[in-house]
């Protein structure tokens, strides 16, 4: 019987003690909150006090290089002029394949 009873007052304490901690949980992160806005809010005014232009030509490389000349592409022998015993369609097996099953089916 003693023991329910602590037990029940240990619980109502730790009810307690939960809803303190979740109130200074809540005014913390509020106050956090507040600075950041405030934060926020004053970006603008501490930019426009700042000369923030980008000098394109100091990121420039000037420093010289140097480029090899390119070789000369050494051509091998020009092939002959094509025949046109040469231009023949040769078809595949693959392509008589669909051919005769396209053929096929057609109805």
């Amino acid at each position: 019987m003693v023991q329910q009873k602590a037990d029940a007052q240990e619980l109502a304490w730790d009810e307690v003690w939960s809803k303190e901690e979740k109130k200074e949980l809540a005014i913390t992160k509020t106050e956090e909150a507040q600075e950041e806005i405030n934060r926020l809010e004053t970006i603008l005014l501490h930019t426009l006090d700042i000369d923030d232009t980008i000098d394109w030509d100091s990121l420039l490389d000037k420093k010289k290089y140097h480029l090899e000349k390119p070789m000369k592409k050494k051509f091998n022998s020009i092939p002959p002029e094509p025949k046109i015993q040469d231009t023949r369609h040769q078809i595949s097996a693959y392509t008589w394949f669909f051919l005769i099953n396209y053929f096929l089916n057609q109805e």
